[in-house]
């Protein structure tokens, strides 16, 4: 009876655990470390050096979506520092975005950094030159909200 109850145990472990990787729910050590400096860094330098941290892995894994959005926060925070090259990095934000939303398309995150980012660019461009904006960052926002209201 012990023995049954045991291998039941198991296997709703393992069957929790199979869920939580087929629906995206597990984040990898490295996608924790990332987190973890993301959290911490405060200076352009410390956005740029996890940027490049990312595009290396992205280098191994370059359809990976978890890494492709991380990448995209990487790129609004350092367009939020770079008064220089701001364009660029939201430009980069959104095309990283828009890459994970092709692979997994349910990805709140995704969709959220992609409008962020719209959103700046239109405040960087004027309100004429940014009606375009408009409705695309609505539908992000939108999408983003739908799949995860507690997003931020």
């Amino acid at each position: 009876m012990t023995k049954i109850s045991s291998r039941k145990k198991i296997r709703v472990f393992l069957l929790a655990v199979f869920s939580m990787i087929a629906t995206g729910n597990i984040v990898s050590a490295g996608q924790g470390k990332i987190d973890k400096q993301y959290q911490q860094a405060r200076t352009l330098k410390e956005f740029e050096q996890i940027a490049n941290k990312i595009q290396k892995i992205l280098k191994k894994e370059p359809g990976n979506p978890e890494w492709q959005w991380r990448l995209a926060r990487s790129h609004y925070s350092i367009a939020k520092r770079a008064e220089d090259t701001k364009n660029h990095h939201y430009d980069q934000c959104i095309r990283h975005s828009s890459q994970a939303l092709e692979v997994k398309p349910n990805s709140a995150i995704s969709y959220f950094f992609r409008a962020l980012c719209r959103g700046k660019q239109g405040e960087m461009n004027g309100l004429w030159a940014s009606l375009g904006i408009i409705g695309p960052f609505k539908e992000d926002m939108k999408k983003a909200l739908e799949l995860d209201p507690a997003i931020e």
